[in-house]
């Protein structure tokens, strides 16, 4: 009896595990920003549409005709003083006239030019900010 006992818990501890079925586990990111599944994509933007509380505000109107020629024309003001500061600070000025020092009042901007030793200096001061800086571009004089 204690023989046919051990023989039957034996053969159940033997063949109890072949009735388990199993696989190994594989680890695998469903994010596709982190390589997984592009198919995901849709599902994780939606969730994160769903759970975004900000709404954004669409109340931007584009510069009339008149503001935008006003910005192309500041702009186009500036590039040319700028190019003639370094023209004439190069000594590269062929019509020989220099720039007038003083302040210039170009929109939201106004420039200081001035002449000091070595150089000519200038003073930017946006006017709605009132941040200012101060460039000083030296001057190169021909050999």
């Amino acid at each position: 009896m204690k023989s046919k006992n051990l023989f039957l818990i034996l053969t159940v501890l033997f063949l109890y595990p072949s009735l388990c079925f199993s696989s190994e586990l594989v680890f695998e990111f469903t994010n596709p920003s982190f390589g997984g599944n592009p198919l995901y994509g849709s599902f994780y933007l939606e969730q994160a549409k769903m759970q975004n509380k900000f709404k954004e505000d669409y109340d931007f109107e584009s510069p009339s005709l008149l503001k935008e020629f006003e910005n192309v024309l500041q702009s186009q003001i500036i590039y040319n003083l700028a190019s003639r500061i370094v023209a004439q600070a190069f000594g590269e000025d062929e019509g020989g006239s220099q720039i007038q020092p003083g302040t210039y009042l170009m929109g939201k901007f106004e420039i200081t030019v001035s002449y000091v030793t070595g150089g000519i200096q200038l003073t930017v001061t946006d006017l709605s900010t009132g941040q200012t800086t101060q460039l000083v571009v030296p001057q190169f004089t021909g050999p």
